[in-house]
């Protein structure tokens, strides 16, 4: 049983991280954001640190490296949100050609950390033990 609850708890830890990465998009675009959005953000972010400690601390055996390596995606998008809420709305590269160079970095880099992620995290803790 408490590995379903911790699986639980790791889907909404995802949860919470996609409200992360949503909501900036929904403050940039200020012509239709109620006032709900900058409150559900600090939330959703201040849900995805519990949730990560508390992941963190009952990791079931036979998880091994999937926290680390799901929070990477997490971070990769997050940047993502970051780069196309707020530089691209002010760069004004929305539907443009002009970010096609980025996306398609964007997805070299999720390709890599999907491929070479896993081992990555497992060399380096390899190497600190």
């Amino acid at each position: 049983m408490p590995t379903v609850r911790w699986f639980a708890g790791f889907l909404f830890w995802n949860v919470a991280a996609f409200l992360v990465f949503m909501t900036p998009h929904e403050i940039m675009r200020g012509d239709h954001v109620d006032g709900f959005m900058r409150p559900l953000l600090i939330l959703s972010f201040i849900a995805w640190l519990v949730l990560h400690r508390a992941l963190a601390r009952n990791r079931p055996a036979n998880t091994g490296h999937l926290l680390p390596w799901i929070r990477g995606f997490h971070f990769i998008l997050w940047g993502e949100s970051v780069m196309e809420a707020v530089i691209f709305t002010l760069l004004d590269f929305h539907e443009t050609p002009a970010n096609d160079p980025f996306f398609m970095a964007f997805w070299v880099v999720m390709a890599a950390w999907a491929i070479g992620g896993w081992a990555w995290i497992e060399r380096r803790s390899r190497n600190r033990a």
